[in-house]
Protein backbone atom coordinates (compact mmCIF):
# COMPACT_ATOMS: atom_id res chain seq x y z
CA UNK A 1 0.00 0.00 0.00
CA UNK A 2 1.55 3.35 -1.05
CA UNK A 3 -0.10 5.26 1.83
CA UNK A 4 -0.59 4.67 5.54
CA UNK A 5 -4.16 4.84 6.88
CA UNK A 6 -5.03 5.59 10.48
CA UNK A 7 -5.59 2.54 12.72
CA UNK A 8 -9.23 1.49 13.07
CA UNK A 9 -12.00 1.97 10.56
CA UNK A 10 -9.85 3.77 7.99
CA UNK A 11 -7.42 0.83 7.87
CA UNK A 12 -10.27 -1.69 7.62
CA UNK A 13 -11.79 0.30 4.75
CA UNK A 14 -8.46 0.57 2.96
CA UNK A 15 -7.83 -3.18 3.15
CA UNK A 16 -11.27 -4.34 1.96
CA UNK A 17 -11.00 -5.38 -1.69
CA UNK A 18 -13.48 -8.26 -1.49
CA UNK A 19 -16.91 -6.60 -1.19
CA UNK A 20 -18.61 -5.18 -4.26
CA UNK A 21 -19.63 -1.93 -2.54
CA UNK A 22 -17.63 -0.54 0.40
CA UNK A 23 -18.36 2.59 2.42
CA UNK A 24 -16.30 4.57 4.90
CA UNK A 25 -18.91 6.47 6.88
CA UNK A 26 -17.33 8.80 9.35
CA UNK A 27 -17.48 11.96 11.32
CA UNK A 28 -16.37 15.25 9.89
CA UNK A 29 -12.60 15.47 9.48
CA UNK A 30 -12.16 11.72 10.01
CA UNK A 31 -10.12 11.41 6.81
CA UNK A 32 -12.83 10.12 4.48
CA UNK A 33 -11.80 11.99 1.33
CA UNK A 34 -8.12 11.36 2.06
CA UNK A 35 -8.70 7.61 2.29
CA UNK A 36 -11.16 7.47 -0.60
CA UNK A 37 -8.82 9.19 -3.04
CA UNK A 38 -5.83 6.99 -2.19
CA UNK A 39 -7.66 3.67 -2.16
CA UNK A 40 -9.29 4.62 -5.46
CA UNK A 41 -5.90 5.36 -7.06
CA UNK A 42 -4.42 2.16 -5.68
CA UNK A 43 -7.20 0.16 -7.35
CA UNK A 44 -6.71 2.11 -10.58
CA UNK A 45 -3.00 1.20 -10.56
CA UNK A 46 -3.65 -2.46 -9.83
CA UNK A 47 -6.27 -2.71 -12.57
CA UNK A 48 -3.94 -1.02 -15.07
CA UNK A 49 -1.85 -4.20 -15.41
CA UNK A 50 -2.58 -7.73 -16.57
CA UNK A 51 0.42 -10.04 -16.23
CA UNK A 52 2.70 -7.00 -16.43
CA UNK A 53 1.02 -5.62 -19.54
CA UNK A 54 -0.83 -2.30 -19.55
CA UNK A 55 -4.59 -2.51 -20.09
CA UNK A 56 -5.69 1.13 -20.33
CA UNK A 57 -8.41 0.52 -17.72
CA UNK A 58 -10.59 3.53 -16.81
CA UNK A 59 -11.99 4.61 -13.44
CA UNK A 60 -14.73 7.00 -12.28
CA UNK A 61 -15.00 9.64 -9.54
CA UNK A 62 -18.40 11.08 -8.62
CA UNK A 63 -18.48 14.28 -6.53
CA UNK A 64 -21.64 15.79 -5.02
CA UNK A 65 -21.34 19.01 -7.05
CA UNK A 66 -19.03 20.64 -9.57
CA UNK A 67 -17.83 22.99 -6.83
CA UNK A 68 -16.91 20.06 -4.58
CA UNK A 69 -15.15 18.34 -7.46
CA UNK A 70 -13.21 21.51 -8.19
CA UNK A 71 -12.26 22.44 -4.63
CA UNK A 72 -12.03 19.09 -2.80
CA UNK A 73 -11.93 15.83 -4.76
CA UNK A 74 -9.79 16.82 -7.76
CA UNK A 75 -7.18 18.60 -5.56
CA UNK A 76 -7.08 15.54 -3.28
CA UNK A 77 -6.38 13.35 -6.29
CA UNK A 78 -3.69 15.79 -7.45
CA UNK A 79 -2.01 15.48 -4.05
CA UNK A 80 -2.30 11.69 -3.90
CA UNK A 81 -0.88 11.25 -7.41
CA UNK A 82 2.11 13.40 -6.54
CA UNK A 83 2.66 11.32 -3.40
CA UNK A 84 2.66 8.17 -5.55
CA UNK A 85 4.83 9.76 -8.25
CA UNK A 86 2.20 9.35 -10.96
CA UNK A 87 2.33 11.52 -14.07
CA UNK A 88 -1.01 12.94 -15.10
CA UNK A 89 -2.73 15.47 -17.30
CA UNK A 90 -6.13 16.92 -16.51
CA UNK A 91 -8.30 17.71 -19.51
CA UNK A 92 -11.21 20.12 -19.22
CA UNK A 93 -13.20 21.40 -22.17
CA UNK A 94 -16.79 21.36 -23.37
CA UNK A 95 -16.86 17.60 -23.84
CA UNK A 96 -14.04 16.31 -21.62
CA UNK A 97 -13.56 16.35 -17.87
CA UNK A 98 -11.05 13.73 -16.85
CA UNK A 99 -7.51 12.78 -15.90
CA UNK A 100 -5.28 11.06 -18.42
CA UNK A 101 -2.33 9.07 -17.08
CA UNK A 102 0.26 8.61 -19.84
CA UNK A 103 2.37 6.07 -17.96
CA UNK A 104 -0.64 3.72 -17.70
CA UNK A 105 -1.93 4.24 -21.24
CA UNK A 106 -1.47 2.03 -24.27
CA UNK A 107 -0.98 3.42 -27.80
CA UNK A 108 -4.66 2.80 -28.55
CA UNK A 109 -6.30 3.03 -25.13
CA UNK A 110 -5.53 5.98 -22.81
CA UNK A 111 -5.87 5.39 -19.09
CA UNK A 112 -8.55 7.80 -17.87
CA UNK A 113 -10.13 8.80 -14.59
CA UNK A 114 -13.50 10.32 -15.41
CA UNK A 115 -14.84 13.01 -13.07
CA UNK A 116 -18.60 13.43 -12.86
CA UNK A 117 -21.04 15.04 -10.40
CA UNK A 118 -24.18 13.80 -8.69
CA UNK A 119 -25.95 17.04 -9.61
CA UNK A 120 -25.71 15.98 -13.28
CA UNK A 121 -26.39 12.24 -13.17
CA UNK A 122 -27.28 12.17 -16.87
CA UNK A 123 -23.58 12.84 -17.59
CA UNK A 124 -22.53 9.54 -15.97
CA UNK A 125 -22.86 7.69 -19.29
CA UNK A 126 -20.80 6.59 -22.26
CA UNK A 127 -18.20 4.42 -20.55
CA UNK A 128 -17.81 1.46 -18.24
CA UNK A 129 -15.35 0.86 -15.42
CA UNK A 130 -14.50 -1.65 -12.67
CA UNK A 131 -13.51 1.11 -10.23
CA UNK A 132 -15.73 3.89 -8.81
CA UNK A 133 -15.21 6.34 -5.95
CA UNK A 134 -18.20 8.39 -4.80
CA UNK A 135 -17.71 11.19 -2.27
CA UNK A 136 -20.41 12.37 0.20
CA UNK A 137 -23.20 10.22 -1.32
CA UNK A 138 -25.64 11.14 1.47
CA UNK A 139 -25.94 14.55 -0.18
CA UNK A 140 -26.68 13.16 -3.64
CA UNK A 141 -30.13 13.47 -5.15
CA UNK A 142 -32.22 10.29 -5.26
CA UNK A 143 -34.78 9.38 -7.91
CA UNK A 144 -35.17 5.61 -8.05
CA UNK A 145 -38.19 5.95 -10.35
CA UNK A 146 -35.93 7.47 -13.03
CA UNK A 147 -32.47 5.83 -13.09
CA UNK A 148 -31.10 8.44 -15.52
CA UNK A 149 -31.75 11.06 -12.83
CA UNK A 150 -30.40 8.93 -9.97
CA UNK A 151 -26.60 9.09 -9.53
CA UNK A 152 -26.42 5.93 -7.40
CA UNK A 153 -28.25 3.95 -10.09
CA UNK A 154 -25.98 5.46 -12.71
CA UNK A 155 -22.75 4.34 -11.03
CA UNK A 156 -24.10 0.82 -10.55
CA UNK A 157 -24.93 0.89 -14.25
CA UNK A 158 -21.38 1.89 -15.19
CA UNK A 159 -19.76 -0.98 -13.30
CA UNK A 160 -18.22 -3.67 -15.47
CA UNK A 161 -15.81 -6.25 -14.20
CA UNK A 162 -14.00 -9.07 -15.93
CA UNK A 163 -12.67 -12.55 -15.43
CA UNK A 164 -8.95 -11.78 -15.49
CA UNK A 165 -7.08 -12.57 -12.26
CA UNK A 166 -6.28 -9.64 -10.00
CA UNK A 167 -8.90 -7.27 -11.43
CA UNK A 168 -10.67 -5.41 -8.63
CA UNK A 169 -14.29 -4.53 -9.35
CA UNK A 170 -15.47 -2.27 -6.55
CA UNK A 171 -17.48 0.83 -5.67
CA UNK A 172 -16.00 2.82 -2.76
CA UNK A 173 -18.09 5.49 -1.07
CA UNK A 174 -16.83 7.97 1.52
CA UNK A 175 -18.96 10.44 3.44
CA UNK A 176 -20.97 11.44 6.46
CA UNK A 177 -24.56 10.42 7.10
CA UNK A 178 -27.21 13.11 6.61
CA UNK A 179 -30.05 11.44 8.47
CA UNK A 180 -31.63 8.02 8.03
CA UNK A 181 -33.71 8.79 4.94
CA UNK A 182 -30.96 8.83 2.34
CA UNK A 183 -30.03 6.30 -0.33
CA UNK A 184 -26.70 5.83 1.45
CA UNK A 185 -28.42 4.80 4.68
CA UNK A 186 -30.79 2.50 2.80
CA UNK A 187 -27.97 0.76 0.92
CA UNK A 188 -25.76 0.09 3.95
CA UNK A 189 -27.90 0.12 7.09
CA UNK A 190 -31.55 -0.45 6.23
CA UNK A 191 -31.41 -3.13 3.52
CA UNK A 192 -30.45 -6.51 4.96
CA UNK A 193 -30.45 -8.02 1.45
CA UNK A 194 -27.21 -6.14 0.74
CA UNK A 195 -25.28 -7.77 3.59
CA UNK A 196 -23.20 -10.06 1.36
CA UNK A 197 -22.21 -7.47 -1.26
CA UNK A 198 -22.03 -4.27 0.84
CA UNK A 199 -19.75 -3.44 3.75
CA UNK A 200 -19.69 -0.26 5.83
CA UNK A 201 -16.86 0.89 8.09
CA UNK A 202 -17.78 3.54 10.65
CA UNK A 203 -14.93 5.91 11.46
CA UNK A 204 -15.30 8.41 14.33
CA UNK A 205 -13.50 11.72 13.97
CA UNK A 206 -11.54 10.80 17.10
CA UNK A 207 -9.65 8.13 15.10
CA UNK A 208 -7.87 10.94 13.26
CA UNK A 209 -4.99 11.99 15.56
CA UNK A 210 -4.84 15.40 13.85
CA UNK A 211 -8.47 16.19 14.67
CA UNK A 212 -8.61 15.94 18.47
CA UNK A 213 -8.84 19.70 19.03
CA UNK A 214 -11.57 19.84 16.38
CA UNK A 215 -13.56 17.15 18.23
CA UNK A 216 -13.45 19.05 21.51
CA UNK A 217 -14.45 22.29 19.80
CA UNK A 218 -17.39 20.65 18.00
CA UNK A 219 -18.71 19.07 21.22
CA UNK A 220 -19.34 22.59 22.50
CA UNK A 221 -21.15 23.63 19.30
CA UNK A 222 -23.15 20.58 18.21
CA UNK A 223 -26.27 19.18 19.82
CA UNK A 224 -26.17 15.63 21.20
CA UNK A 225 -27.77 13.96 18.17
CA UNK A 226 -25.83 16.10 15.71
CA UNK A 227 -22.57 15.13 17.45
CA UNK A 228 -23.40 11.43 16.99
CA UNK A 229 -23.83 11.99 13.27
CA UNK A 230 -21.07 14.48 12.55
CA UNK A 231 -18.43 13.15 14.95
CA UNK A 232 -19.27 9.42 15.26
CA UNK A 233 -20.81 8.67 11.87
CA UNK A 234 -24.13 7.48 13.36
CA UNK A 235 -27.13 8.61 11.29
CA UNK A 236 -29.45 11.13 12.88
CA UNK A 237 -33.00 9.79 13.13
CA UNK A 238 -35.27 12.00 11.05
CA UNK A 239 -38.51 10.10 11.56
CA UNK A 240 -41.55 12.10 12.61
CA UNK A 241 -41.43 13.34 16.17
CA UNK A 242 -40.60 16.36 18.25
CA UNK A 243 -38.38 18.89 16.53
CA UNK A 244 -36.70 19.73 19.85
CA UNK A 245 -36.72 16.68 22.13
CA UNK A 246 -34.14 18.24 24.46
CA UNK A 247 -36.23 21.34 25.16
CA UNK A 248 -37.18 21.32 28.86
CA UNK A 249 -39.29 24.07 30.42
CA UNK A 250 -37.68 23.37 33.79
CA UNK A 251 -34.26 24.13 32.33
CA UNK A 252 -34.78 26.62 29.52
CA UNK A 253 -37.68 28.74 30.80
CA UNK A 254 -36.77 31.12 33.62
CA UNK A 255 -37.02 34.85 34.36
CA UNK A 256 -34.87 36.48 31.69
CA UNK A 257 -34.82 40.26 32.19
CA UNK A 258 -33.47 42.85 29.81
CA UNK A 259 -29.74 43.50 30.30
CA UNK A 260 -28.88 47.17 29.58
CA UNK A 261 -25.25 46.19 28.93
CA UNK A 262 -26.23 44.07 25.90
CA UNK A 263 -27.62 45.13 22.54
CA UNK A 264 -31.19 44.35 21.50
CA UNK A 265 -31.64 41.76 18.71
CA UNK A 266 -34.97 42.04 16.88
CA UNK A 267 -35.88 38.92 14.90
CA UNK A 268 -38.73 39.04 12.36
CA UNK A 269 -40.87 36.59 10.44
CA UNK A 270 -43.18 38.42 8.06
CA UNK A 271 -46.33 36.39 8.49
CA UNK A 272 -49.40 38.66 8.69
CA UNK A 273 -51.82 36.65 10.82
CA UNK A 274 -50.43 36.39 13.38
CA UNK A 275 -47.44 38.68 12.97
CA UNK A 276 -44.84 37.40 15.45
CA UNK A 277 -41.36 38.70 16.28
CA UNK A 278 -38.89 37.78 18.99
CA UNK A 279 -36.58 40.05 20.97
CA UNK A 280 -33.30 38.58 22.16
CA UNK A 281 -29.91 39.43 23.57
CA UNK A 282 -26.72 37.39 23.59
CA UNK A 283 -23.25 37.26 25.06
CA UNK A 284 -20.42 34.75 24.67
CA UNK A 285 -22.69 32.27 22.89
CA UNK A 286 -25.46 32.46 25.51
CA UNK A 287 -28.89 33.42 24.11
CA UNK A 288 -31.50 35.32 26.14
CA UNK A 289 -35.04 35.61 24.76
CA UNK A 290 -36.66 38.49 26.63
CA UNK A 291 -39.88 39.09 24.69
CA UNK A 292 -42.20 37.89 21.94
CA UNK A 293 -44.24 40.58 20.19
CA UNK A 294 -47.33 39.49 18.27
CA UNK A 295 -50.53 40.83 16.79
CA UNK A 296 -53.17 39.41 14.48
CA UNK A 297 -54.13 40.94 11.13
CA UNK A 298 -51.43 43.56 11.02
CA UNK A 299 -48.56 44.62 8.76
CA UNK A 300 -44.87 45.40 8.96
CA UNK A 301 -45.23 49.13 9.51
CA UNK A 302 -47.62 48.63 12.42
CA UNK A 303 -45.36 45.97 13.93
CA UNK A 304 -42.50 48.47 13.85
CA UNK A 305 -44.64 50.88 15.90
CA UNK A 306 -45.38 48.09 18.39
CA UNK A 307 -41.66 47.38 18.72
CA UNK A 308 -40.71 51.02 19.33
CA UNK A 309 -43.59 51.52 21.81
CA UNK A 310 -42.55 48.36 23.71
CA UNK A 311 -38.91 49.46 23.78
CA UNK A 312 -39.90 52.84 25.24
CA UNK A 313 -42.27 51.29 27.77
CA UNK A 314 -39.69 48.73 28.98
CA UNK A 315 -36.67 51.03 28.85
CA UNK A 316 -34.75 49.18 26.15
CA UNK A 317 -31.74 51.06 24.79
CA UNK A 318 -31.88 50.64 20.99
CA UNK A 319 -28.31 51.81 20.43
CA UNK A 320 -26.58 49.19 18.32
CA UNK A 321 -29.82 47.26 17.77
CA UNK A 322 -29.49 44.34 15.35
CA UNK A 323 -32.02 43.06 12.82
CA UNK A 324 -32.39 39.37 11.94
CA UNK A 325 -35.04 37.37 10.17
CA UNK A 326 -36.66 36.09 7.01
CA UNK A 327 -34.53 36.78 3.88
CA UNK A 328 -37.61 36.71 1.65
CA UNK A 329 -38.73 39.93 3.34
CA UNK A 330 -36.20 41.73 1.16
CA UNK A 331 -37.89 40.57 -2.02
CA UNK A 332 -41.61 41.11 -1.61
CA UNK A 333 -43.91 44.09 -1.30
CA UNK A 334 -46.47 44.53 1.47
CA UNK A 335 -50.07 45.50 1.13
CA UNK A 336 -49.60 48.38 3.55
CA UNK A 337 -46.80 50.05 1.61
CA UNK A 338 -46.91 49.10 -2.05
CA UNK A 339 -43.53 49.38 -3.71
CA UNK A 340 -41.45 48.73 -0.59
CA UNK A 341 -40.25 45.37 0.66
CA UNK A 342 -40.82 44.34 4.26
CA UNK A 343 -37.19 44.89 5.16
CA UNK A 344 -37.17 48.29 3.46
CA UNK A 345 -40.13 49.30 5.60
CA UNK A 346 -38.31 48.16 8.76
CA UNK A 347 -35.14 49.99 7.82
CA UNK A 348 -37.05 53.15 6.92
CA UNK A 349 -38.71 53.05 10.35
CA UNK A 350 -35.32 53.02 12.09
CA UNK A 351 -33.82 55.63 9.79
CA UNK A 352 -36.73 58.07 10.33
CA UNK A 353 -35.99 57.91 14.06
CA UNK A 354 -32.25 58.32 13.57
CA UNK A 355 -31.52 54.93 15.14
CA UNK A 356 -28.42 53.19 13.86
CA UNK A 357 -28.90 49.48 13.34
CA UNK A 358 -26.99 46.40 12.22
CA UNK A 359 -28.60 44.49 9.35
CA UNK A 360 -27.85 40.77 9.73
CA UNK A 361 -30.13 39.19 7.14
CA UNK A 362 -28.63 36.72 4.62
CA UNK A 363 -29.33 36.88 0.91
CA UNK A 364 -31.13 33.53 0.91
CA UNK A 365 -32.62 30.94 3.24
CA UNK A 366 -30.71 28.14 4.87
CA UNK A 367 -32.51 24.82 4.67
CA UNK A 368 -34.92 24.22 7.55
CA UNK A 369 -32.96 21.31 9.00
CA UNK A 370 -29.82 23.46 9.31
CA UNK A 371 -31.74 26.09 11.27
CA UNK A 372 -33.28 23.40 13.52
CA UNK A 373 -29.85 21.91 14.18
CA UNK A 374 -28.50 25.32 15.18
CA UNK A 375 -31.31 25.74 17.75
CA UNK A 376 -30.93 22.15 18.98
CA UNK A 377 -27.24 22.73 19.61
CA UNK A 378 -28.04 25.78 21.73
CA UNK A 379 -30.68 23.90 23.72
CA UNK A 380 -28.18 21.19 24.62
CA UNK A 381 -24.72 20.88 23.16
CA UNK A 382 -22.81 17.61 22.97
CA UNK A 383 -20.96 18.48 26.18
CA UNK A 384 -24.33 18.65 27.98
CA UNK A 385 -24.52 22.43 28.33
CA UNK A 386 -27.62 24.62 27.86
CA UNK A 387 -27.10 27.95 26.11
CA UNK A 388 -30.65 29.33 25.86
CA UNK A 389 -32.75 31.14 28.46
CA UNK A 390 -36.37 32.10 27.65
CA UNK A 391 -38.54 34.40 29.73
CA UNK A 392 -41.88 32.82 30.79
CA UNK A 393 -43.72 35.68 29.02
CA UNK A 394 -42.57 34.29 25.64
CA UNK A 395 -45.44 31.81 25.58
CA UNK A 396 -45.71 31.40 21.81
CA UNK A 397 -42.02 30.58 21.44
CA UNK A 398 -42.19 28.15 24.37
CA UNK A 399 -45.18 26.38 22.76
CA UNK A 400 -43.41 26.21 19.41
CA UNK A 401 -40.36 24.59 20.99
CA UNK A 402 -42.57 22.14 22.88
CA UNK A 403 -44.89 21.09 20.08
CA UNK A 404 -43.14 21.67 16.73
CA UNK A 405 -42.75 18.38 14.86
CA UNK A 406 -40.12 17.26 12.40
CA UNK A 407 -40.18 16.40 9.56
CA UNK A 408 -42.73 19.09 8.83
CA UNK A 409 -43.08 22.45 7.15
CA UNK A 410 -43.18 24.39 10.46
CA UNK A 411 -45.57 26.84 8.80
CA UNK A 412 -47.55 27.45 12.00
CA UNK A 413 -44.51 28.00 14.21
CA UNK A 414 -43.99 31.73 13.61
CA UNK A 415 -42.15 32.60 16.83
CA UNK A 416 -39.85 29.67 16.19
CA UNK A 417 -39.27 30.90 12.63
CA UNK A 418 -37.95 34.30 13.69
CA UNK A 419 -35.91 32.72 16.49
CA UNK A 420 -34.25 30.05 14.33
CA UNK A 421 -33.35 32.65 11.68
CA UNK A 422 -31.47 34.51 14.41
CA UNK A 423 -29.73 31.50 15.98
CA UNK A 424 -28.70 29.97 12.67
CA UNK A 425 -27.32 33.28 11.41
CA UNK A 426 -25.18 33.81 14.51
CA UNK A 427 -24.23 30.20 15.36
CA UNK A 428 -24.59 28.01 12.27
CA UNK A 429 -23.41 24.44 12.40
CA UNK A 430 -20.17 24.80 10.48
CA UNK A 431 -17.22 22.51 10.04
CA UNK A 432 -13.74 23.83 9.44
CA UNK A 433 -11.44 21.01 8.35
CA UNK A 434 -8.25 20.49 10.30
CA UNK A 435 -6.35 20.62 7.03
CA UNK A 436 -7.77 22.76 4.27
CA UNK A 437 -8.15 21.13 0.85
CA UNK A 438 -5.25 21.67 -1.51
CA UNK A 439 -5.43 24.66 -3.81
CA UNK A 440 -7.06 23.72 -7.09
CA UNK A 441 -4.47 23.62 -9.86
CA UNK A 442 -5.55 25.08 -13.17
CA UNK A 443 -8.99 26.23 -12.02
CA UNK A 444 -10.33 29.67 -11.20
CA UNK A 445 -9.85 32.76 -13.31
CA UNK A 446 -8.35 31.83 -16.64
CA UNK A 447 -8.42 28.33 -18.03
CA UNK A 448 -5.40 26.08 -18.29
CA UNK A 449 -4.77 22.37 -18.23
CA UNK A 450 -2.83 21.32 -15.13
CA UNK A 451 -0.03 18.86 -15.82
CA UNK A 452 2.20 17.05 -13.38
CA UNK A 453 5.31 15.29 -14.68
CA UNK A 454 6.93 12.98 -12.17
CA UNK A 455 10.66 12.34 -12.14
CA UNK A 456 10.76 8.71 -13.14
CA UNK A 457 11.97 6.34 -10.50
CA UNK A 458 12.96 2.68 -10.84
CA UNK A 459 9.56 1.92 -12.35
CA UNK A 460 8.44 4.08 -15.27
CA UNK A 461 5.82 6.59 -14.17
CA UNK A 462 6.22 6.04 -10.45
CA UNK A 463 8.78 8.46 -9.03
CA UNK A 464 8.54 7.01 -5.55
CA UNK A 465 9.60 3.61 -6.80
CA UNK A 466 6.17 2.21 -5.90
CA UNK A 467 4.99 -0.59 -8.17
CA UNK A 468 1.43 -1.87 -7.73
CA UNK A 469 1.20 -5.54 -6.98
CA UNK A 470 -1.87 -7.63 -7.83
CA UNK A 471 -4.07 -8.49 -4.87
CA UNK A 472 -5.99 -11.66 -4.31
CA UNK A 473 -9.70 -10.98 -4.17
Amino acid sequence: MPWKPNPGGQTDFANDFSHYCVAMIGGRDSGKTFAGARKFLEIHLINAFDNGMLTGTDSLVVSPTFQTANTVDIPELFTAMKEMGIEYTFIWDKTKFWFEIPCLSTPTDPSRIYVRTAESPDSIVGFSTPNVWGDEPATWRSDVSNPINDPMSQIFGRMRGGMRPGLITQINLTGTHEGDRTRLYEEFEANAANAETHKMYRVPTSENPAAMAFVEQQKKILGEDEAKQYLLGIALHTGEGKAFPTFDKNIHVKPTPYNPKLAICWCLDFNVDPYVTTVCQHKDGEVYCIAVLEKRNTNTEEMCEIFFDTAKERGWDLGGVGLWGDPSGDHRETVADKGHTDWRIVRNAFERRGIEYRYNVPMSHSDRLSTLNAVRAKLKSADGQNHISIDPSCKRLIDDLLYASWPGDLEENHALASFRYFVNREWPIRFEPTKSPATTVGFGTGYKIPVYQANNGPYVGFASGYRPAPRER
